[in-house]
């Protein structure tokens, strides 16, 4: 069984930010231990954004792009990551995965001139 590695935060217009899934078990561990200690209940939600996490901006790019398109989109947005979507119906976008830069950059070497 895999566990996921990244989890996409959903803001109000779509993902706002990719957040490691260790930095969430961290947090979920160190809080159930708080409340355990201290007999409080745990609490019915969290806010993804207010938890302490290494995130990374994200930006979209389209299931169909190029390695180089993937490449100018970092540049152009100065996003840390992408996440790879695609129209699946008029006005629904599903994501496929995430790309990080160093993840291209390993297997595709691109000379800017």
């Amino acid at each position: 069984k895999s566990e996921p590695k990244w989890l996409l935060v959903e803001g109000s217009n779509g993902p706002t930010a990719l957040l490691p899934a260790v930095d969430l078990a961290r947090f979920l561990e160190d809080t159930e231990k708080q409340a355990s200690e201290e007999g409080t209940e745990l609490p019915e939600s969290i806010d993804l954004m207010e938890i302490p996490a290494n995130r990374r901006d994200v930006a979209p790019v389209q299931y169909q792009a190029t390695l180089e398109e993937a490449l100018q989109q970092f540049d152009s947005t100065q996003a840390e990551a992408l996440y790879v979507q695609r129209h699946v119906a008029p006005m629904i976008q599903r994501v496929y995965g995430v790309v990080l830069q160093t993840d291209i950059e390993s297997y595709y070497q691109y000379r800017r001139s």
